[in-house]
């Protein structure tokens, strides 16, 4: 059951695909002891009682799992052959080992083989199968489920009747070539999908990065609008003032001192940084904070540094973002995202503190997917997905760091960029 489970990508948060789960289990075990009573040989009772178990548990798989039907058959074949393989060696060791077969160290000693043999051989197959869980019925799939079924064959005498031989080596050998088959097609498979979908995403790169050039352009272009016409504002009122100052309308003298006075704090009318580029963007994203009833602090001084700007822009946006939508999270009464870029010594540091949202820290158990608990085990997720990805490969380009910690009710990301 819980091969199934690591190997399938579930539907349902973690506590329905467990109900569900448990009710196959509660199946398998209520048939295995009806029909396993019918078979007068202890052998084929307990792989009878193997394969009403998968049965099982695929049944359960279709509902609780999004594979294709093929990926589901692969994995009740895996263990089915598993248990077959296991059936055999572990008679030959036990039979080689001073201990009691059929005692309680026996019993022992095979199940814990079994086990371990079964969370390996899982372990192969978790990030191949997890990872395509998306695709269709193909013949990579297809062709999966008929090795596997294949080996079930060799593991279970196939072979070995229709050479006229009963030779234990032959069949272990075999079966041992198989496995080793399956796991090198599989992972070839995975890995020429990784390779292909990283392929894809460079060639993507100068195309999206010339969007990204666009964008930024735009928001100079609407930030030096938006000074300019406040500007425009600022005169149209003062003539006015000058005009009702004549005419000695107290109220409208009044109203035009006060907007004069203070005419009103805007993130786009602050100075960020020196370069136009970087100041447009940082301009946009405290307008978007101070919506969300967010401050934005800054001190960005670039220097002499010579990372490009298009990267730097990527930097900054990336990671205010990121700040940003976190710190929009959090409970605190007092939001901020405060952000230092300080060149020196070769190295461009970037660090931001922002409040730390609550929501991701204080996930319930049942809120969440029990893949989720292995991801970082297994390094599941697309990278592609993660937050600051743009940061994590500038940074890497540039051979530099990047460290996130969390002191309190803040989390702190310290960037060097090297140059």
């Amino acid at each position: 059951a819980f091969a199934f489970v690591l190997l399938l990508e579930e539907r349902f948060k973690t506590l329905t695909t467990l109900c569900i789960t448990a009710i196959a289990l509660v199946a398998s075990f209520i048939t295995s002891g009806v029909v396993g009573s019918m078979v007068p040989d202890p052998q084929g009772a307990a792989s009878l009682s193997n394969m009403l178990c998968v049965f099982w548990l695929f049944v359960a798989s279709i509902f609780s799992s999004s594979n294709n039907i093929a990926q589901k058959i692969f994995a009740g074949l895996l263990l089915i052959t598993d248990y077959v393989v296991l059936n055999d060696v572990g008679t030959v060791m036990l039979g080689s080992l001073p201990i009691n077969p059929t005692g309680f160290s026996g019993l022992l000693f095979g199940n814990l083989l079994y086990i371990l043999f079964t969370l390996i051989i899982t372990a192969l197959f978790i990030k191949p199968l997890r990872y395509l869980y998306r695709r269709m019925i193909s013949p990579y799939s297809i062709g999966l489920c008929l090795l596997q079924g294949l080996t079930w064959y060799v593991a279970d005498g196939g072979l070995n009747n229709f050479l006229g031989v009963d030779d234990f080596n032959i069949r272990f050998v075999s079966v041992f070539v198989l496995y080793a088959l399956i796991v090198f097609i599989a992972r070839s498979v995975y890995g020429a999908a990784r390779f292909k979908a990283r392929d894809n995403e460079y060639a993507s790169e100068a195309v999206i990065n010339q969007v990204r050039a666009e964008s930024y352009n735009s928001m100079v272009v609407n930030v030096e609008s938006y000074k300019a016409t406040k500007k425009n504002v600022v005169y149209a009122m003062t003539k006015l003032g000058s005009l009702a100052e004549q005419g000695r309308n107290k109220e409208i003298i009044s109203y035009v001192s006060k907007f004069n006075d203070n005419p009103g704090t805007s993130p786009l009318l602050e100075t960020y940084s020196e370069n136009p580029y970087i100041n447009a963007l940082v301009a946009t994203k405290a307008a978007d904070a101070a919506s969300k009833g967010i401050r934005v602090e800054s001190n960005i001084s670039i220097g002499d540094s010579r990372v490009k700007v298009i990267e730097l822009c990527m930097l900054i946006d990336d990671v205010l973002t990121w700040t940003i939508n976190d710190a929009g999270n959090s409970e605190e009464e007092d939001r901020f995202v405060r952000i230092n870029v300080i060149p020196a010594k070769g190295q461009l540091a970037i660090e931001t503190v922002h409040s730390t949202g609550e929501k991701a820290h204080n996930e319930k158990f049942h809120n969440r997917t029990f893949g989720s608990f292995f991801e970082n085990a297994f390094e599941l997720k697309d990278k592609s997905v993660e937050d600051l990805r743009n940061v994590r490969e500038i940074t890497q380009k540039h051979s530099g760091r990047i460290s996130i910690s969390k002191a309190g009710n803040t989390t702190i990301t310290r960037i060097g960029i090297n140059y």
